[in-house]
């Protein structure tokens, strides 16, 4: 999305009172595009390494450790991994659209500030059920064939 000309915008939204959040929106335009091309590759980065191929690479890394629990849990450990990524990207994109967000940013919070107070604590519990499910479903099967190691 490109930002238009302050001269091609409606004569209604050309008020001195939109004229400072325009500059700065005109300022902070590179930093949005960057972070938005960092978003797309990042996803397109975790959709290869979600796909059917990286659990064969897991059994590869199974293999080559050697036949232990440890060596299982590293395994699947490094394929795994995706599926936090992706769901931490998207609780954070439904954390930022809150109002309690934008407020934080209009009363000057900073980032880190921002990330500590409301970020954090919001999607850590969401994660943290996750992977209590996900050792449920996971370690049941290592353990079953880990058990003679």
């Amino acid at each position: 999305m490109m930002l238009r000309k302050w001269e091609d915008l409606p004569q209604e939204m050309r008020t001195e009172e939109v004229r400072p959040y325009y500059d700065l929106l005109r300022k902070k335009q590179g930093s949005l595009l960057c972070k938005r091309l960092f978003d797309i590759l990042a996803s397109l980065v975790l959709l290869v390494l979600l796909s059917p191929v990286f659990l064969v690479l897991a059994i590869a890394i199974a293999g080559m450790l050697g036949p232990n629990l440890v060596n299982a849990v590293i395994a699947i450990s490094a394929v795994s991994w995706t599926k936090y990524a992706r769901l931490a990207r998207s609780l954070v994109l439904k954390i930022k659209s809150e109002l309690y967000m934008e407020a934080a940013v209009v009363t000057g919070t900073r980032t880190l500030g921002i990330l500590k107070r409301y970020v954090v604590p919001n999607m850590i519990t969401t994660l943290i059920v996750t992977a209590a499910t996900d050792i449920g479903t996971i370690f049941p099967g290592v353990w079953s064939h880990g058990a003679h190691a």
